[in-house]
């Protein structure tokens, strides 16, 4: 599982330079960008769905009150 590793660790130093919610929102955004992508380009509705559906999760997640005292 090298790759999940190396994902993982990506990730942390992502989140040590920064805030979860930023994070979160930006993974929302590239989901919604996808989804915009298969729509325009490859005309695939039923998979842009699905990226639009999991960005919309994403930017719809409240972090704040899960890590209220992490600074």
């Amino acid at each position: 599982m090298k790759q999940i590793e190396d994902i993982t660790e990506a990730l942390e130093a992502i989140l040590d330079s920064s805030k979860l919610e930023l994070v979160v929102r930006a993974l929302g955004e590239i989901c919604h960008a996808k989804a915009e992508h298969l729509y325009c380009n490859w005309q695939d509705k039923a998979l842009a769905a699905h990226w639009k559906q999991a960005g919309d999760k994403l930017t719809g997640v409240s972090v704040n009150h899960l890590i209220a005292r992490v600074p």
